[in-house]
């Protein structure tokens, strides 16, 4: 595990992520249709969560930060974590993200 981990931290860019976001542009939808379609889950994480300015939720995964804005929108605290460089950047420039690289939060 620390040999991946060492191979993600040295890699400078990747062109999978580029792919990826061209992916996701193209077949997920736009960012008001993802947060549209994610209003769903609200109710469970209101029924999870009791005290909101008390916990963390933490989106392993966050991609473009879709649920972590609605989470925030919804008054929860709420941050992400992603590999894909380009969407853990647009992410951290609206003010989503944690951070890069889930291994960091793991503590592995």
């Amino acid at each position: 595990m620390e040999d991946v981990i060492n191979v993600l931290e040295k890699e400078k860019s990747s062109n999978f992520d580029e792919l990826y976001i061209s992916f996701e542009d193209k077949f997920r939808g736009k960012r008001e249709d993802i947060k549209k379609r994610h209003t769903f889950y609200l109710p469970i994480v209101k029924n999870i969560i009791k005290n909101p300015d008390e916990e963390l939720i933490i989106d392993i995964g966050c991609g473009r930060g879709e649920w972590l804005e609605l989470l925030r929108d919804n008054s929860f605290k709420a941050k992400g974590v992603d590999l894909n460089r380009l969407m853990a950047k647009e992410s951290k420039e609206l003010g989503w993200i944690l951070l890069y690289g889930w291994h960091k939060v793991l503590k592995i």
